[in-house]
């Protein structure tokens, strides 16, 4: 199958799943159009505007935190970019992902534009993982911290399960945490891992943070970031309820189900995670906020993290004027793939 035709025929599979999910709430949870509308017409302009311009204000402040921290973990492989070089690259990635699944576009893009500025493929490679595993780390802590907050929103949770959840999230965020900081007195533990494929991947976890070994002030920093921009994504989702609605729900509420929308936006398979933080957030804050303003809080983000903030990527991918402009050539990726190779990946 020609490239062309398999992406094409991907993007169509996603917007048919985002579809499904929109029916699926405007069926089941009374949802209408002329609700919709009426919701909107109900918005005061006088409060809205001036808590939507907190909102983006809020998430900038998560996206520089994010290109600060991809800095540090470029600094820490004795990679040294320019932040205004990153912060481009970082919004042509967004503007990349408005129509990929979860990060790929994102990542792609940082992925590719880094091994252009510095010819290391397999460097720029770790970077990329390890930013992962750290906004894995970071998106648990911060849940770990919220979660008492908030874990009655899931009906399927009683106290005894939730603390059994609380106490897992616990431990996986403790042990994320020692292998980050304290990769070797952890990897004995990994003749634990019980199949071929989660040792692989923990091997490679091991194996990326040892580059970090003399710059663990950076890795702690960019976990710290990495918290921020969560929390601040989080954030923007309860300053948007708020110019909404004047009888927003506990911002403690808000923060937990906009954590876990961020949790299902990563793997879902829609476009841009459109359907789902809308599905999220009308089944968490069913009682408490009505399903029209909850769909209508959920998709206004969209359009501020996609639309506002991120179409002006494209912008900047099109004047965008660099002292690297070769391409990355099949050396390079052929070197990256025969590293992976030799991890047995």
């Amino acid at each position: 199958m020609p490239p062309g035709t398999k992406k094409a025929l991907v993007v169509a599979v996603k917007l048919a799943l985002t579809l499904l999910v929109f029916w699926w709430l405007f069926t089941k949870s009374g949802i209408s159009p002329s609700d919709l509308l009426a919701e909107i017409k109900g918005i005061d302009p006088a409060r809205f505007v001036p808590w939507l311009l907190v909102a983006v204000a809020v998430k900038l402040v998560g996206i520089f935190a994010n290109i600060r921290r991809w800095q540090l973990l470029l600094h820490g492989q004795d990679l040294l970019l320019p932040f205004r070089y990153l912060a481009g690259s970082f919004f042509v990635g967004r503007f990349f992902g408005i129509v990929t699944p979860g990060t790929l576009g994102l990542d792609g893009f940082k992925l590719y534009d880094t091994i252009r500025a510095t010819r290391k493929p397999v460097e720029c490679a770790a970077v990329i993982f390890i930013d992962k595993v750290i906004g894995l780390v970071s998106l648990i802590a911060l849940l770990v911290v919220v979660f008492p907050l908030g874990w009655k929103l899931v009906p399927q949770l009683d106290a005894t399960k939730a603390a059994i959840v609380f106490g897992g999230m616990v431990v996986a965020s403790a042990g994320f945490f020692a292998v980050l900081l304290a990769p070797a007195l952890t990897r004995p533990l990994l003749r634990l891992v019980p199949t071929a494929r989660l040792k692989g991947f923990a091997t490679r976890v091991f194996d990326a943070t040892t580059a970090y070994s003399g710059h663990r002030g950076d890795l702690i920093q960019a976990v710290g970031l990495a918290v921020v921009g969560h929390f601040t994504t989080a954030l923007m989702y309860w300053g948007i309820l708020m110019g909404i609605s004047a009888g927003a729900p506990d911002v403690g509420l808000v923060l937990f189900s906009a954590l876990l929308m961020t949790s299902a936006t990563l793997v879902g398979p829609t476009v841009g995670g459109e359907g789902i933080r809308e599905f999220v957030f009308v089944k968490l804050l069913a009682g408490m906020v009505p399903p029209t303003r909850a769909f209508l809080f959920g998709h206004i983000g969209f359009w501020i993290e996609k639309g506002l903030l991120g179409v002006p990527g494209g912008i900047i991918y099109a004047l965008r004027k660099e002292a690297w402009s070769g391409p990355v050539t099949r050396a390079d990726l052929d070197k990256l793939q025969a590293e992976l190779a030799s991890d047995g990946t």
